[in-house]
């Protein structure tokens, strides 16, 4: 079984969003870095944007997520949903800090 990650992206605290935390359960296999699930905290805001991004990210590659698309979506607060899972995605396709999920 290819191993588990989990890769915690906490925006700013200077960015005016409603989310504070976004935790990806992510898999390596191939080479590849898959999404097994996206978690979004935060008390406020919708709870509908968060839940629809988690489930549109489930199961995929994030070499193959379309990350601009992502970091142009807005909502009424200066940074939506989508554009921190950008800033998010961007990180981990840098080499971002994963943790290893080991029982």
């Amino acid at each position: 079984m290819a191993p588990t990650f989990t890769f915690l992206f906490k925006p700013a605290d200077t960015d005016n969003t409603c989310k504070k935390l976004f935790s990806f359960d992510l898999q390596k296999e191939g080479g590849c870095v898959y999404i097994n699930s996206l978690t979004i905290e935060g008390d406020k805001g919708c709870v509908g944007h968060p839940k629809t991004i988690s489930a549109l990210l489930k199961g995929r590659n994030i070499g193959e997520l379309p990350v601009e698309e992502l970091s142009v979506c807005t909502c009424a607060r200066d940074i939506s949903c989508g554009q921190q899972v950008a800033k998010a995605l961007q990180q981990i396709k840098n080499g971002g800090e994963l943790c290893s999920n080991r029982p």
